[in-house]
């Protein structure tokens, strides 16, 4: 569009014989044009340059008249904070002037970044994922740096996945290809501290029916729930002291899962924690049958099953009892220091009792029912370590000359 400046001067004349005269004159000053760069859009802290272009019919200098600033040259550099609308318009020396022009320069958003989540715990072996939630800049491609405590770079990816066996904080870094101002967001990973996993039972072994009482000995500010199961079929819940009553014989485990209070599960499983024994099956014969005046010596021959020790008693015999120990402590306090063997109807002049170790060698022998052994080697005298024994006795009939084998354990304990 063109301005036209138009001036009118009005002209009057007066000669001697005073006539006057009267005319005008309009004085039509150049015409002013103008134009200017398109609108634009920078980044925060960038910088866009202004241009404005006049043109005047008249020639000659054209100033510019900005409205941020007093500079009337055509080229402006501005770096606004927020989108603004920058004013200009052309002036010749005519003083002829051009429509106002309009510049918009749109400022991108800063960065905003969020972590999520910005605090979180792991289990052990367990992997920590931490997503990022931004905006702002010029729209990507964008650029993201995940740093460790001590400076590593440990990923570039939007969303960072890793492991750490402590508590860290990881730093995130976005920025683009532009001015945009880089934002940084912390994350901590917390190591969630996994408890040991223990649990006890007093008597371990028992006949049936049995009973057993469990007790969960962890720390239990350290855990919320557990859990329990028993190979038997039996499983309690919330529970730190647990009674399993089991009837059957057999060897049972016990399992014990634990959660702690951000949710991470331990388990530990004890095998054959628990034995149930059967009861023994009491049998037993005696000869002669019956018995007669001529021959009043009974004989009674054990065969009982699943024992280990056996007591007797005889109303109105000779013995009144007898009985055979397991275990005996030779340790010279005059208290349980020998282990004999007692037995009624055998010739005593043809038995042999032997001792053997765990690897089937014979380490004390004897054919004499009244020395019993006293915990030591045979021949060296010296004394045999604590544990369990294998004895054998071999004995005949005092009256049928049939012949007997024995076997059992006996312990030595100091």
């Amino acid at each position: 569009m063109q301005y036209i400046s138009e001036r009118t001067f009005h002209f009057i004349k007066k000669d001697t014989c005073n006539v006057y005269g009267e005319d005008f004159v309009t004085v039509v000053y150049g015409a002013m044009e103008i134009s200017v760069t398109s609108d634009t859009t920078i980044c925060q802290n960038g910088t866009a340059n202004l241009v404005a272009t006049g043109t005047s019919t008249s020639g000659g200098n054209i100033t510019y008249h900005w409205s941020h600033t007093p500079d009337i040259n055509p080229n402006q550099d501005v770096s606004p904070l927020t989108t603004t609308t920058y004013s200009v318009y052309a002036e010749n020396e005519d003083g002829c002037v051009s429509e106002t022009m309009d510049i918009e320069v749109e400022v991108l958003p800063p960065f905003s970044l969020e972590v999520l989540p910005e605090s979180q715990s792991i289990c052990p072996g367990e992997e920590a994922v931490i997503n990022t939630q931004y905006e702002g800049g010029d729209g990507g491609p964008y650029t993201f740096e995940w740093e460790d405590p001590a400076g590593n770079i440990v990923g570039n990816d939007e969303t960072l996945v890793i492991y750490r066996p402590v508590t860290t904080d990881f730093t995130v870094t976005i920025s683009d290809g532009c001015e945009t101002t880089p934002i940084t967001k912390v994350a901590t990973v917390h190591h969630d501290i996994i408890p040991e996993v223990l649990f006890s039972v007093d008597e371990p072994a028992l006949c049936t029916p049995a009973q057993f009482e469990i007790v969960n000995d962890m720390d239990k500010s350290l855990i919320d729930e557990v859990y329990w199961y028993v190979s038997n079929g039996d499983a309690f819940t919330m529970q730190d002291t647990i009674i399993v009553d089991e009837k059957t014989p057999g060897i049972y485990d016990v399992q014990l899962t634990a959660v702690t209070p951000n949710g991470c599960v331990v388990t530990k499983t004890e095998s054959n924690m628990l034995i149930v024994y059967d009861k023994p099956k009491i049998y037993f014969t005696y000869y002669p049958h019956p018995a007669t005046v001529l021959n009043t010596e009974i004989k009674f021959q054990n065969g009982t099953v699943g024992a280990d020790s056996y007591y007797w008693t005889f109303e109105e015999g000779s013995p009144a009892y007898s009985y055979a120990t397991n275990s005996f402590t030779p340790d010279g306090d005059s208290f349980n220091d020998v282990w004999k063997v007692s037995l009624i109807g055998v010739d005593i002049y043809d038995v042999t009792i032997e001792i053997y170790n765990r690897w089937g060698e014979i380490i004390w022998e004897s054919h004499d029912l009244d020395y019993g052994w006293n915990g030591t080697y045979l021949h060296s005298g010296e004394r045999v370590k604590t544990g369990a024994y294998v004895w054998r006795i071999l004995g005949k009939d005092m009256i049928t000359d049939e012949r007997y084998e024995w076997n059992g354990t006996v312990n030595v304990l100091r």
